[in-house]
């Protein structure tokens, strides 16, 4: 009964393991400015679409100053997917559906020292797990601080501005001086990321290839699974949050790593190493405690 109640949830669990995935081989194949580009493009047309039909499109223009907030959100996931791409590069599909999942430490020490919140024993005791998981994944020895791998940082980096974008997202949906529909949010910021990575894109060269690109069908099936996988998180996410508590969201969604670990066996014949295996169950652990309803923390 309770699978078939979020069974949305595990849903975009699965979507958001094949965007790891399908993005995982776009970085062996091409320019990640393009990438970023080509990708963004597809979620372009898809969340127009969604606008057009829920009506919103009409209210788009006219948000008010709540507008710079929004641009900001898409400064953040410019940044955020940037990091995340050449984590992706330098790293494995594995280790960054398990690393982007650290957000939730960033999460809790922004509550404590920005906002000044108590986030009790379990919180903390979830926050060090989290870390000491984290550690495990990269390669680092706790003891000796021995560092072996850019990408993961890169990819703990990516899982920092998550966070932080979560806290602007949260503020824009609870002001109620203006009426922005998550699918404003999601475009707005959508298409700020999508200009970013077409100037980088620009600039580098890699614009110029993508006449040849289009004529690949290996990579034109990835950027189009990316791409909608992409337009599906936006529109799944923020509806399963309107439907049910964001711990259960949060708890639930814990089950990525899992989904995208056996499709990185299956599609990339990637091997789970010590560091992960030691890794993940501390990382999972510890989010399940952050994740859990404030009243039992």
């Amino acid at each position: 009964m309770m699978t078939r109640r979020y069974l949305d949830i595990l849903f975009l669990a699965v979507i958001w393991a094949v965007y790891y995935i399908a993005n995982k081989m776009n970085v062996m194949g091409m320019s990640i400015n393009l990438i970023g580009f080509l990708v963004r493009t597809v979620v372009f047309v898809g969340l127009t679409a969604l606008l057009f039909r829920s009506g919103g499109i009409r209210r788009l223009f006219f948000l008010g100053p709540i507008t710079y907030r929004i641009l900001l959100v898409g400064l953040i996931g410019f940044t955020l997917d940037f990091a995340a791409f050449w984590g992706l590069r330098m790293s494995t599909a594995m280790n960054a559906s398990i690393l982007l999942k650290s957000d939730t430490l960033f999460v809790n020490l922004i509550t404590v020292i920005v906002l000044r919140q108590r986030i009790g024993g379990k919180g903390w005791l979830g926050s060090f797990a989290v870390l000491a998981g984290a550690l495990f994944v990269m390669g680092i020895n706790p003891l000796e601080m021995r560092f072996t791998g850019l990408g993961d940082l890169l990819l703990v980096m990516s899982a920092f501005f998550l966070a932080i974008n979560a806290f602007v997202i949260r503020s824009i949906q609870q002001d109620q001086s203006a009426e922005v529909e998550n699918g404003h949010i999601s475009w707005i910021a959508n298409v700020i990321i999508w200009i970013m990575f077409g100037l980088l894109a620009w600039q580098d060269g890699s614009l110029a290839t993508t006449r040849s690109i289009l004529r690949n069908p290996g990579l034109i099936g990835s950027l189009m699974v990316a791409g909608i996988a992409q337009t599906l998180i936006y529109a799944i996410y923020y509806q399963t949050l309107r439907k049910y508590p964001i711990w259960v969201v949060k708890t639930l969604l814990l089950s990525t790593p899992l989904f995208a670990g056996l499709l990185a066996i299956l599609a990339l014949d990637e091997k789970p190493h010590a560091g992960l295996l030691m890794g993940m169950p501390l990382i999972l652990f510890g989010a399940w405690l952050i994740a859990r309803p404030k009243k039992d923390i």
